[in-house]
Order: structure tokens, then sequence, then C-alpha cells
């Protein structure tokens, strides 16, 4: 099994600070809707966000959603994708191998460590960027 590599502290605010200039550049204003207010026990418990892949963006404004709520990102990103661009391992991307049932199991499994109070590991269900009429 492979190790889960922690998001490292340094690298994430950084991250997080070009992904801020990013974000306003390209954006007007970004909104949370939600029928009720974050549950108070966001950043006490572990928490699962599960959301549509509908563009590129989705997984970097989850990391600043992720950051608002005060929770560590972690992110399930296909294994292919981040064997090319392993920066993400340090910013809380884990990878899951769509390719073999056995190896997804064990990705899952090894992002279930992470579960732990004040975790936010978001979840594509979709695997790819679908429009969201699809």
């Amino acid at each position: 099994m492979r190790p889960t590599i922690p998001p490292h502290r340094w690298v994430a605010a950084g991250f997080e600070r070009y992904l801020r200039r990013l974000a306003s550049r390209h954006f007007a204003a970004v909104h949370l809707h939600s029928p009720a207010a974050p549950p108070a026990g966001v950043r006490e418990g572990p928490t699962i966000f599960v959301a549509n892949h509908t563009n590129w963006w989705d997984g970097f404004l989850a990391y600043l959603v992720g950051r608002e709520l005060g929770t560590t990102f972690y992110v399930l990103m296909e294994a292919r994708h981040l064997a090319r661009y392993r920066f993400f391992l340090r910013v809380g991307a884990l990878p899951l191998d769509r390719g073999s049932a056995p190896r997804a199991y064990a990705d899952l499994e090894r992002a279930r460590e992470v579960l732990m109070p004040g975790a936010g590991l978001w979840v594509f269900p979709q695997g790819a960027r679908r429009p969201a009429a699809e």
C-alpha cells in the first residue's frame, strides 16, 4: 500500500495564496449555497464533501471552500493525473486508481485514514468533467 503524504503546511499556504489571486482574476465572487449553514461540527469531525465535476476549477474552488470552513483539505484525484502533477500530493490530493477494482479499493481505504477531526475529503464521483446538464 502506498503511504499517504500529508499536506505540507508551507506549500499549502503558498498554493492558497496563488489560488486566491487566480480566482480573483477570473471570478467577481464565489458563493456557497446551502439549505443550511455549514454544521458546527465541520471542524470537529471529519467531513466528506461530494460534488459534481463540471470543470477544471472544481478542485481549486473546493480547496478554497475547505480552507474557508477551516478544514484540512484532501481530494481524491485520478492516479494517472496525480502521477503527472505530483505537486498536488503536497496540498492534499490522494490517488484513486480507477483502472483496477482492487487498487481502487486500496486507495479508498487509504483515503479513509485521513478522516480525522478537522479533515475535509472532497470526492467528485463522476470522475471526469461533465457539463452540469448531464
